[in-house]
């Protein structure tokens, strides 16, 4: 479960990620002129998951309660960012002259299906190196308090938003198939249903004797 208490930061299931040069055996973000900075393919990929976090929130976030762990500053992944080792972004660059350069994607919780948030990041990656896609300006300090002019697209605030998002998104439906979009989509509307026609404590504490 992402959050099992308002009080406490919620569970993650951050994923770190890389690639690797199948001739040499390096990886492929390293970068040995420049230390502090990924490689080019690494910037490519990084942006790849980067633009593509908004459409691909739903595998990421894949509960109604999902949503509640990345409400506010609480080292979740709440918008499409990114920064060098910051932790209030939804992709850390972490880089490094050798096997350690890699990403964290902060945007997934404890709930997410572990094998579809892999296969997400993957797609967002390589469709990023595919068609060699630049990174947005990346965030320097507090990315829950933005300072005006850094413009960002924020996640989607529910699962029903992340639902439209991604049965409308082409990355999905290239790199998992329109079938697999379809019955994903279901599935989660399915899980709206079944919160609409449930009764929770939250509604009989509030409003059995008060209305």
């Amino acid at each position: 479960m992402a959050k099992i208490n308002p009080e406490w930061a919620g569970s993650s299931g951050h994923m770190h990620q890389s690639l690797w040069d199948p001739e040499s055996g390096k990886s492929a973000f390293a970068n040995a002129e420049e230390p502090g900075e990924l490689s080019a393919v690494g910037y490519n990929y990084l942006a790849g998951v980067v633009e593509t976090a908004p459409e691909l929130t739903a595998l990421y976030l894949p509960t109604i309660n999902s949503y509640k762990r990345t409400e506010g500053g609480q080292w979740a992944g709440s918008s499409a960012t990114w920064g060098l080792d910051n932790r209030t972004v939804a992709i850390r660059s972490i880089p490094s002259t050798g096997s350690a350069a890699r990403i964290e994607n902060r945007v997934p919780g404890a709930d997410a299906n572990p094998y579809l948030v892999i296969a997400a990041s993957i797609a967002a990656g390589l469709h990023g190196v595919d068609t060699k896609m630049t990174a947005p300006k990346r965030v320097v300090g507090n990315a829950y308090a933005l300072e005006e002019g850094h413009q960002v697209k924020e996640l989607p605030a529910t699962l029903g938003q992340a639902i439209e998002q991604f049965e409308k998104s082409e990355v999905a439906k290239e790199y998992f198939g329109e079938t697999f979009v379809t019955h994903y989509v279901q599935t989660r509307r399915w899980e709206l249903r079944k919160l609409q026609t449930s009764v929770t404590d939250f509604e009989i504490a509030r409003y059995l004797e008060r209305i």
